[in-house]
């Protein structure tokens, strides 16, 4: 395959992955989600270290976030390796959590592959709705995957249980990336399974970057 469908397939995968946090943050009303990231060059930044101009910004950030004190133009910041993922971009998400919308995007697109037939991406789909199949069965793998990603704890008890028993709320939510990532794909003329599974081969070539 070619640098440009190389660079076309990242693409495709990165604007899914995008559209589908984008599309989770509406539906989840935009109330503030805190989570712990890893990322060093995110907390870099956050604390004010350039870490493509100083050269010794992961000892700088070692000595920030260990002090017990905190740097004036972090004064409304309660903690350096948190980040706001309700009220955050995708692109600007610290690297393992844009690994994580990723992953989230790559479920999607598995569960379309392992469907047992041709999706139509470019069907008019409505996530509200429960009459369509496809999209219910898909929406079940969805789910199936979300849950084996993700244990059971007291802030996902009431989504840790079968597609079936979910609130229509919470089915929708498993509906609409299914929704999102069919009109990307079909955005950028990717009409079959075999088209995705070079997005999908190039998918691992991302995710071993990150």
């Amino acid at each position: 395959m070619s640098q440009t469908s190389t660079a076309i397939d990242s693409l495709i995968l990165f604007e899914v992955a995008g559209k589908m946090h984008s599309a989770w943050q509406e539906t989840s009303g935009y109330k503030s989600r805190e989570k712990k990231t890893t990322d060093n060059r995110w907390i870099a930044k956050k604390i004010g270290i350039n870490p493509d101009t100083c050269d010794s910004w992961e000892e700088k950030v070692k000595e920030v976030i260990h002090k017990e004190e905190r740097p004036i133009n972090e004064a409304n910041v309660s903690k350096y390796d948190v980040v706001d993922i309700q009220n955050t971009a995708f692109n600007d998400l610290p690297s393992d959590w844009q690994k994580e919308n990723l992953e989230s995007a790559e479920n999607v697109i598995r569960s379309v592959l392992s469907f047992g037939k041709e999706f139509d991406f470019t069907k008019d789909i409505d996530p509200e709705s429960d009459k369509d199949a496809d999209i219910e069965a898909l929406a079940n793998m969805v789910h199936e995957a979300w849950m084996s990603r993700n244990k059971k704890e007291e802030w996902n008890m009431d989504q840790h249980k079968p597609y079936a028993d979910l609130t229509d709320l919470d089915k929708f939510k498993d509906r609409n990336p299914i929704c999102v990532a069919s009109k990307a794909l079909a955005e950028k003329q990717i009409p079959n399974t075999s088209a995705l599974k070079a997005v999908l081969y190039w998918l691992q070539i991302l995710r071993a970057l990150f």
